[in-house]
């Protein structure tokens, strides 16, 4: 038995391996890639900023959004916020990494 710790990563880690079953019979090498997100996705509001009336919420991530919500309701990219006063967003990754970002608008 061989474990494999990998940390954070940011690029694909490629993992070559040979194994050997039960009967003794070793098998060919066999490769898997995979990438570690450990990185919260990016959104263009910074905590305890007051921005103006009509900004546009943008949010990104390189694994992609499984969803953003914007004071408990679900937002799409590029969201335009008219409404003054205080705000929370949320944006959670495809692998479940969240952002949690409290701002204003004035």
């Amino acid at each position: 038995d061989t474990k494999l710790t990998v940390k954070k990563a940011k690029t694909p880690t490629v993992v070559y391996f040979r194994y050997t079953d039960a009967t003794g019979k070793t098998i060919t090498t066999q490769t898997i890639q995979f990438v570690i997100d450990k990185i919260k996705p990016s959104v263009n509001v910074k905590k305890g900023k007051t921005y103006k009336k009509g900004m546009k919420l943008q949010f990104s991530d390189a694994s992609g959004i499984r969803y953003a919500k914007l004071d408990g309701k679900k937002v799409k990219n590029k969201t335009k916020i008219s409404k003054k006063g205080s705000h929370k967003i949320v944006v959670v990754d495809l692998a479940n990494n969240k952002q949690t970002m409290r701002f204003k608008i004035k």
